[in-house]
């Protein structure tokens, strides 16, 4: 019980990195392109 808890914990933190790393991916191009669009 303790182990599927630890594994379900784990595979949570593998989301939120993921979701952390897409959106800050998402952040970066939307900003170059508002940059590039300034220029």
């Amino acid at each position: 019980m303790l182990l599927y808890g630890a594994r379900s914990h784990a595979a949570n933190d593998n989301v939120t990195t993921e979701a952390a790393r897409n959106l800050f991916i998402f952040i970066i191009k939307s900003h170059l392109s508002y940059v590039h669009c300034l220029h």
